[in-house]
């Protein structure tokens, strides 16, 4: 089975809502689930695993639920 490239960015935000990746993105959460479908631009893929990263930290530390 051919793995998908944005296999690493799903796997990375499992168990964070969608809703607040889109946020922090300044789109809607239709919008993000329409990006992951589609490969990534390099510049657009750090991006989201910068914002992923942050969130966790945040979920972490307790500024979010």
């Amino acid at each position: 089975m051919q793995k998908h490239e944005n296999e690493d960015i799903r796997y990375m935000s499992y168990r964070i809502p969608y809703k607040l990746i889109a946020e922090k993105l300044g789109i809607t959460t239709a919008a993000y689930y329409n990006l992951l479908v589609k490969p990534l631009k390099k510049e657009k893929h750090d991006q989201i695993v910068e914002i992923i990263g942050e969130i966790k930290e945040e979920i972490k530390n307790g500024t979010i639920r």
